[in-house]
């Protein structure tokens, strides 16, 4: 019973870990295309 909990607590944690490094990689991804491309990234 302990270590079913122990186990959804890592499994929640380790869930929230790669939601985590996916947005992080997704906003680098992002900003990486926005510092290639001057003219979309300055309005003027």
């Amino acid at each position: 019973m302990q270590t079913q909990t122990g186990g959804q607590a890592l499994l929640r944690k380790t869930l929230k870990a790669i939601s985590v490094n996916a947005r992080r990689s997704t906003a680098q991804s992002n900003h990486r295309l926005m510092v290639s491309t001057p003219s979309m990234s300055s309005p003027r």
